[in-house]
């Protein structure tokens, strides 16, 4: 089977990621999507074939790090290696700090961040033994100035900056770009699940944002390893 490079996007079956990926698949890339909901990840796929792209869906839980290695480790056995990791899977969750429990702040944690850093240490080896590749990581506007009744999402999305600041300083000569990007309110089913459709409809669409993240993952705009780009 001939093997080419790879673009692997988590949380590819709706809003941002699906933006991502049906962006990338335009352009003629191989795109595998990852996501807890299958059918979802597939309508992504379908959507994809009916422009002539191409989309492999695979069904992971990005917050289980060794079913994450695997399916990486098999994607790169059978397709080719990684030339873009986008990091778009997440959760969001807006209440008071003292109604937020324990498990809901573990699990924004979980899936926001420690599964970002599941899903690039997973990928890293393969891109540093073909010296190259780039890591995107979804952040938000929250992930630079908090604000009330999110606390949890907040502190995951500022802990996404540091990560990517900390693994771009890590990957300096490796020739592997890593990068934030930090969008406004987005047209997404996290965003209407908070603020709810009529005032989700006045949010950015979630294809503006999959421009900037093509942009940089491709070395369209001047913005350095480690650096994070505001949307908004």
């Amino acid at each position: 089977m001939r093997k080419e490079k790879v673009v692997l996007v988590t949380g590819g079956g709706s809003g941002i990621g699906r933006a991502t990926a049906l962006r990338f698949a335009a352009d003629g890339h191989l795109v595998v999507v990852c996501g807890r909901n299958l059918s979802s990840l597939e309508e992504t796929s379908l959507l994809a074939r009916k422009s002539g792209g191409r989309i492999e869906p695979f069904q992971l839980d990005v917050t289980d790090g060794a079913a994450v290695t695997e399916l990486v480790e098999r994607i790169s056995l059978r397709s080719g290696k990684f030339a873009v990791l986008v990091n778009a899977a997440g959760e969001a969750l807006a209440k008071p700090l003292l109604d937020t429990s324990v498990e809901e702040w573990r699990s924004l944690l979980e899936v926001n961040l420690l599964g970002t850093l599941n899903c690039c240490k997973a990928v890293l080896p393969f891109m540093m033994s073909a010296g190259e590749g780039v890591i995107v990581n979804i952040s938000s506007t929250l992930g630079k100035k908090a604000i009330g009744y999110m606390s949890a999402y907040c502190a995951s999305k500022f802990g996404v900056i540091a990560l990517t600041q900390s693994l771009a300083a890590e990957m300096e000569g490796f020739g592997i770009r890593v990068c934030s990007v930090c969008p406004g309110a987005t047209d997404t089913p996290l965003h209407r699940n908070i603020v709810g459709d009529e005032l989700a409809l006045q949010a950015m669409r979630p294809d503006l944002v999959a421009q900037c993240i093509y942009a940089v993952a491709n070395g369209l705009v001047d913005l350095p390893s480690g650096a994070d780009i505001v949307i908004d």
